[in-house]
């Protein structure tokens, strides 16, 4: 068990006190009654420091302990009504604030100062989320959008859980948390007390602050802290409920955050009212100044200065503009009575206006699409929802040795039948410059039961180079594991894929996955080759079978059984071939954002054509494809040549990834701030000619980017080093 710091500081006062004691003994020279005095002062002032650290260590443990008080019983309701309002102030801006996402309504020319209240209600859904649904809205930003809404997760925070806001930011009242603050235990009153605490190493996953400490419960009254992440700086009070499981829970939040990118410089002041008196009024269109008048009845608070300018020159330029529109409805309507030469001048007015009006949507509409991500609902109850990803935006592309720069784009739509069912389609594309190919993945679904998991679905996917591994054994045994393949003439075929297959989970340990596996291989250049001749194409038809153990269900390991087996003849195929695969995965989430990920398995053919044939393995593939940091850069070989990947008749392979946001670079000072998460990667492979080979490798993600260098070793030698880059630039937003 590790020593607390209270444990430490008393083991520090008890060495004080030997100290002084050895020293007042050896004081032979002194008269009795001054040795004496000087021992009971040294007393006292460590029966005082001895006071002192028993009072902190007691009011901590009863902050760390205050949310397990909360009876169970006492739940949160479900409804409950807020108050919410924001001021964004543009101090500095740049043609590059349009790239970031949500930010191109206030990145143009115009206004700087824009404000935005609503009155909310908020509903509890059955999995603890919170769904905010506004019932009266003001907003001052174009066409009524909102911008950095990342810091909405800020808003509700969970100040005794292990993270704060959502998945990152360590609280310093969770127990486990300790080591990684300094406390400081003051008295305000009989009644309360002060907590100051600030990080041991300055890290964007921990913050500095103080909080107001009931000293009989140990319940946080109100606190106040900053901290830095994500590109935003900010800073929170806070104004905790009073009782119950409401006091888990703020009443009143006011926060400031910064965001500064490239000269640009955007100030955001959000405040919060929580657990308000419902609101009641009619459900129904109202005009700005019935909105005005509501809102200023309702509102629990006053508005700054600097608000009521805003808001007061908005319903300004509202009035304006209602009167202008009638106007010129007005002067529409005369005009039909007025000479022909008069009406083409009216014509003309009122084709500028026209022509300002669609240049404005249309710049709205190039920005939404191509730098900016697409999101938006449809149907009945907004059960259908699409979702895409910038068309270009420079922020989403990523470098490796490999593939060189890659850019991505994404995809994505559902519709809900019922709530247990919905159709659902994605469009996964990458394509590498130095490869000078585009790379698709198109799964179509219908999720029948989505309990269960249980999926009809048709995935189709082209793109993926592979070579004629028949050819390949020949090139090996010819030139040994040291095969330059970028020199070795061998043609590439290009390989269309398409699955059938349906899945259902029978229980939480068990899963199963059958379908149909077709594959048409297209030669990329037909002429003959010198080691062999072979067609322009190669089909396979071949049913598959997979199925999923979970021995501790969903939170364990899983283990993988999958079986494919091709049989010439069938749908026009002309390849037979039989595939097994075994696997293992698990990724284990530890305390404090720390995550242990291990996978393993083994593949081999026991049937291939006896003149050509294609191996291809699911479990030990290249990923052309990224989905990003957390998704592929781990159970992968980053430095192994695309080549290895279908040259053996077997592989076995292991893969290990630790991640944790305090691991080593980030508890260096200055460089820490930056770093968010940090990675060890370790893996090892065998396959034919080229066993054993393994791959070590360290990695970090910033606010800016995620990068990692490998060291790859064939057989005791080194084989070469790598390194990997992908902008993470907004990757939360």
């Amino acid at each position: 068990m590790h020593p607390t710091p209270h444990n430490k500081k008393r083991q520090s006062v008890f060495c004080r006190l030997s100290f002084f004691i050895y020293l007042c003994s050896s004081m032979k020279n002194c008269k009795p009654l001054f040795r004496l005095l000087f021992l009971c002062l040294m007393l006292s002032i460590t029966t005082t420091m001895l006071a002192k650290d028993t009072l902190s260590t007691r009011v901590l443990n009863q902050v760390w302990q205050y949310a397990a008080t909360i009876q169970e019983t006492d739940t949160l309701p479900r409804r409950s009504f807020s108050y919410q309002r924001f001021y964004l102030h543009v101090k500095h801006r740049n043609i590059l604030l349009m790239a970031v996402p949500d930010m191109y309504p206030v990145a143009r020319r115009g206004p700087k100062e824009f404000v935005g209240e609503s009155l909310n209600l908020n509903e509890q859904t059955a999995d603890g989320k919170m769904h905010v649904r506004r019932l009266l809205d003001v907003n001052t930003i174009r066409h009524g959008r909102r911008t950095l809404e990342t810091t909405n997760q800020h808003l509700l925070p969970t100040i005794y859980g292990e993270t704060m806001v959502a998945d990152y930011i360590l609280s310093p009242f969770y127990r486990s948390n300790r080591r990684f603050y300094h406390y400081k235990v003051s008295m305000n009153s009989e009644e309360t007390m002060r907590i100051d605490f600030h990080p041991r190493a300055i890290n964007t996953q921990l913050i500095r602050g103080w909080a107001t400490i009931d000293a009989a419960t140990g319940r946080v009254i109100d606190m106040e802290y900053y901290g830095d992440y994500d590109m935003i700086r900010f800073h929170m009070y806070l104004l905790m409920g009073s009782s119950g499981s409401g006091s888990l829970m703020p009443d009143y939040c006011r926060l400031t955050a910064r965001f500064r990118f490239l000269g640009n410089d955007v100030q955001l002041k959000t405040t919060v009212h929580y657990n308000l008196p419902a609101f009641y009024f009619a459900d129904r269109e109202r005009n700005a100044e019935q909105v005005r008048r509501l809102m200023n009845r309702l509102r629990p608070d006053r508005l700054s200065e600097e608000e009521t300018r805003t808001l007061s020159a908005y319903y300004d330029k509202l009035a304006q503009d209602k009167a202008t529109d009638q106007l010129k409805e007005q002067q529409m309507e005369d005009s039909l009575a007025l000479a022909a030469d008069s009406l083409n001048t009216e014509r003309s007015l009122f084709s500028a206006n026209t022509y300002e009006k669609i240049k404005d949507e249309v710049w709205d509409v190039v920005n939404g699409s191509l730098l900016n991500k697409i999101q938006t609902n449809f149907g009945n109850d907004n059960r259908g929802s699409v979702r895409l990803s910038p068309i270009f935006n420079p922020l989403y592309l990523r470098y490796s040795g490999n593939k060189g720069v890659t850019y991505k784009f994404d995809a994505r739509s559902s519709y809900a039948l019922t709530d247990n069912s919905n159709l659902s389609a994605r469009l996964k594309a990458s394509y590498s410059f130095k490869q000078k190919q585009l790379y698709l993945q198109i799964p179509l679904r219908w999720n029948y039961n989505q309990r269960k998991n249980g999926f009809v679905g048709i995935d189709f996917s082209s793109g993926d180079r592979v070579f004629d591994s028949k050819l390949m054994n020949d090139v090996i045994k010819e030139q040994g594991d040291s095969v330059d393949w970028e020199r070795t003439k061998i043609d590439y075929f290009r390989d269309y894929h398409v699955v059938l297959h349906n899945n259902h989970d029978l229980t939480e340990k068990w899963s199963y996955d059958v379908g149909l596996s077709l594959h048409y291989r297209k030669a990329v250049n037909s002429p003959g080759l010198a080691y062999s001749s072979f067609d322009d194409y190669y089909q396979s038809s071949a049913p598959t079978l997979s199925i999923q153990y979970r021995p501790g269900g969903w939170n364990g390991p899983a283990l993988t059984f999958s079986y494919e087996r091709s049989i010439k003849g069938l749908l026009h195929s002309n390849m037979a071939y039989e595939r097994w695969e075994f696997d293992c995965s698990y990724k284990r989430k530890l305390k404090r954002l720390r995550t242990l990920s291990f996978r393993a398995g083994t593949g081999f053919y026991t049937q291939r054509g006896a003149e050509k044939y294609f191996l291809d393995y699911t479990n030990f593939r290249e990923n052309n494809i990224p989905n990003g940091w957390d998704d592929d850069w781990t159970g992968e070989f980053e430095l192994l040549k695309s080549e290895w990947y279908n040259a053996s008749q077997y592989y076995e392979r292991v893969n290990f990834t630790y991640e944790s946001p305090l691991l080593a670079l980030s508890r260096i000072p200055f460089i820490g701030r930056y770093v968010e998460m940090e990675r060890i990667y370790l893996s090892a492979l065998s396959v034919k000619a080229y066993t054993p080979y393994t791959e070590i490798g360290f990695g970090l993600t910033t606010r800016w980017l995620s990068m990692a260098a490998f060291i790859a070793n064939k057989r005791g030698e080194f084989e070469g080093f790598g390194c990997k880059f992908e902008l993470e630039l907004f990757r939360k937003w």
